[in-house]
């Protein structure tokens, strides 16, 4: 989009720039890359540096024991392969790198508010340098500085706060604050309302009720309330179960289960003459079946299909 007179661009090393570094004459050029390890930069270097009228400025970092580093330490001579090349042109280095500086890096680090960080780039001393400053501005900031192929390990606290959501919240938040919730559901208006009594109470002086042993300790009134606990990827949520599709994603689904129950007890036979065989005669076999399951179960309620009798003799249904 812009147009220059007297700049131009090259996208590799022909004619037109060969003149311009060989032909006599002021010019600049801007060539990559900066470390001057290959590359046009490296062609350049290999020209210009033995004339003591051109000069060479490194604009940005340079790792260690390239060509661009060996020469930011004032060297006569440079090995190239298996040439020595003289260096007598001027050697400069500015900073223009788009790399954040300190005051940038500090005040990153200061609004992530992490309390580890691992620093990966950069020399070793000036990385010590940084680590020191970092955890000297921030106490209780811990600052890695691995080396090459190091593994860090980092203790992450898992959050473990749970934010009720719906009406569970509403209730909560009633039985705190004292107040009333309008639309709440009976189970949670009982909830509240054992919970506003123990709030009264205490505002009233009256203290809590006393246990039944006459001692005067204080019973505390239990408030109980049903939720389940979702996880997901923001952290942890209770909701109410009747609410749990519109806070969560969680799928419901309805199982509908059969028990089978074995009967072993013996029928009676028939002509039985005893008097117990005779009482035995007398049972039904659903009744047998109905001691059978309630010696298995505590609380069972017992329903005989409504029928004929034929119907009654082929089973019968257990809730409980």
């Amino acid at each position: 989009p812009f147009t220059f007179r007297h700049i131009k661009t090259c996208k590799k090393l022909d004619k037109e720039l060969k003149d311009a570094i060989e032909l006599p004459g002021p010019c600049v050029i801007m060539a990559a890359p900066g470390m001057l390890q290959s590359g046009t930069s490296r062609d350049i270097f290999e020209q210009w540096a033995p004339d003591r009228r051109n000069g060479i400025v490194l604009t940005g970092y340079s790792v260690r024991n390239t060509l661009a580093d060996d020469l930011r330490r004032g060297p006569e001579m440079v090995e190239i392969g298996n040439r020595q090349i003289p260096v007598k042109c001027s050697v400069d280095y500015v900073s223009f790198s788009a790399h954040a500086d300190f005051e940038q890096t500090r005040d990153f680090v200061r609004r992530l508010n992490a309390p580890n960080v691992v620093l990966v780039h950069g020399e070793v001393n000036e990385m010590g340098r940084l680590k020191n400053k970092l955890m000297e501005l921030q106490p209780g900031l811990t600052v890695l500085t691995p080396e090459k192929l190091h593994t860090v390990n980092i203790h992450m606290p898992r959050d473990r706060r749970l934010a009720a959501v719906g009406k569970l919240a509403d209730v909560l938040n009633a039985a705190a604050s004292g107040r009333c919730v309008e639309d709440a559901e009976s189970d949670e208006e009982t909830v509240y309302k054992r919970a506003k009594r123990h709030t009264d109470r205490q505002q009233s002086g009256e203290g809590a009720p006393v246990s039944p042993d006459g001692e005067g300790s204080a019973v505390e009134e239990e408030v109980e309330l049903e939720a389940v606990c979702v996880m997901g990827d923001n952290g942890g949520v209770l909701v109410s179960p009747e609410e749990l599709l519109e806070f969560s994603d969680v799928p419901l689904a309805a199982m509908q289960t059969v028990t089978h129950v074995p009967f072993k007890r013996t029928l009676p036979v028939n002509g039985a003459t005893s008097s117990s065989q005779a009482a035995d005669t007398c049972a039904h076999p659903i009744t047998l079946l109905e001691s059978a399951v309630r010696e298995l179960y505590e609380d069972v309620c017992v329903t005989h299909p409504v029928g004929d009798q034929s119907a009654v003799s082929r089973g019968l249904r257990v809730c409980g």
